[in-house]
């Protein structure tokens, strides 16, 4: 497994949501979350380390869509792609 995996994370919600990601066998080393609201783009974390297999995002905003760009460590197995 390797490469970036992509995550849409949408609130449409009123009110803020915390948010929990279990990643377990994915390879997660680290994410970066870009969030869209009527506000415009913006960069909300860059290259945060993912502890314990999971991410936890506290509060994300209410109607925002959010993107977790997860970097993944490359392994032996799978690693000419064909997955």
């Amino acid at each position: 497994v390797g490469g970036a995996l992509y995550v849409l994370l949408f609130n449409r919600d009123v009110a803020n949501k915390d948010v929990t990601l279990p990643l377990a066998g994915v390879g997660a080393q680290q994410y970066t979350l870009y969030r869209l609201s009527a506000a415009g783009y913006q960069t909300v974390a860059t290259n945060v380390a993912v502890a314990n297999d999971t991410i936890a995002l506290p509060a994300l905003p209410a109607r925002t869509a959010n993107l977790l760009v997860i970097q993944r460590a490359t392994t032996a197995l799978f690693a000419n792609g064909f997955e």
